[in-house]
């Protein structure tokens, strides 16, 4: 039986976390409705699974997609299955698995990876060098759980070549039903640590929902091998059209555990693949990252919409960036 301290520290830790959490919503909320209004709207009403769904069907029953993005071009990326059934698959199960980047490709992005400064904790004043990583662990006294690349698209350009893949393009336009927007695309490092609760949620390694958009789906790339020790990605299929009302009010917010409870443990599927297996996603559905335990996960994110509100990539004045004075 615990002590009445341990007791209270517990209680003590969570109200202390509680509070950071809700302050950071307050300020998170009010710049949302002051830098992006659109953005903050949409917020509000995209939620809602009716309103999704009247913005997504084609009542007119003819084709949308853009004659430009049914034309054959060359590709840096194999799918096993066309694009109509990924996109029957993403609607039905809200993920589809088997696609993969070119060899070449993914050697071209891990180099760019070693050889530029990564931010530690998304933090643009803590740039290093992977190979650096416990030194800058030390140096900042705090465990880095991720390290993104800011302005990486303009310094790699196989990551802009990417983005415009006749094949990622044809998925997203049928998938959304309009000319896809590219909204961004995040390269980032997830590193072994011990986190807590409140540092996993930080660092998207509990399960949430994520409305970037009225319509919107992200490809997800692994750039290193991840197994069960690498932090693989978690996603519950389905779960991109079943929320209880309650939930949808609430953004998708749930424990793990009300989680494991509500959907069939045979739809909570772990992602593992080799480095250049990738996966898309409608991530309104419920999604997690899980905390590496001995292996770094290196991964590439590009993300489509109908509209682009300006506030989902990672570009950074150059001037902000700063590297830590490491030895």
């Amino acid at each position: 039986m615990r002590s009445g301290t341990a007791v209270f520290v517990e209680i003590y830790n969570f109200l202390e976390g509680f509070n950071v959490k809700i302050k950071e919503y307050l300020r998170y909320t009010y710049s949302e409705l002051i830098r992006y209004p659109r953005w903050f709207l949409m917020r509000k009403v995209g939620r809602f699974h009716w309103v999704r769904w009247c913005l997504s069907e084609d009542f007119s029953g003819q084709s949308i997609v853009p004659d430009i993005l049914l034309e054959e071009k060359s590709s840096h990326i194999k799918c096993l299955d066309s694009a109509s059934f990924v996109t029957h698959h993403l609607r039905e199960f809200g993920i589809y698995q088997g696609i993969f980047i070119d060899n070449r490709v993914v050697e071209r992005i891990q180099q760019f990876a070693l050889d530029n400064p990564c931010y530690a904790n998304r933090n643009p004043s803590c740039g290093f060098l992977v190979p650096s990583l416990k030194v800058a662990s030390n140096y900042i006294k705090k465990e880095i759980l991720r390290a993104n690349y800011y302005n990486f698209e303009r310094q790699c350009e196989i990551v802009s070549v990417l983005k415009t893949d006749p094949i990622l393009l044809k998925i997203a336009a049928l998938y959304l039903q309009t000319t896809p927007v590219h909204v961004g695309s995040i390269l980032f490092w997830s590193f072994p640590a011990n986190p807590n609760l409140l540092q996993k949620s930080k660092s998207a390694q509990v399960f949430h929902c994520d409305l970037d958009d009225f319509r919107f789906i992200k490809f997800f790339f692994y750039l290193t091998d991840v197994d069960t020790e690498s932090g693989p990605h978690v996603f519950i299929r389905k779960s991109h059209i079943k929320k209880p009302l309650f939930r949808q009010l609430l953004r998708g917010r749930a424990s793990e555990a009300w989680l494991r409870k509500h959907y069939d443990s045979d739809d909570i599927i772990t992602i593992c693949g080799s480095a250049g297996f990738g996966f898309v996603e409608d991530t309104y559905g419920h999604h997690k990252g899980t905390s590496p335990k001995s292996k770094r996960r290196l991964i590439l994110q590009i993300e489509y919409a109908s509209h682009d509100y300006g506030n989902l990539h990672d570009m950074m004045d150059e001037k902000l960036l700063k590297q830590l004075p490491l030895p």
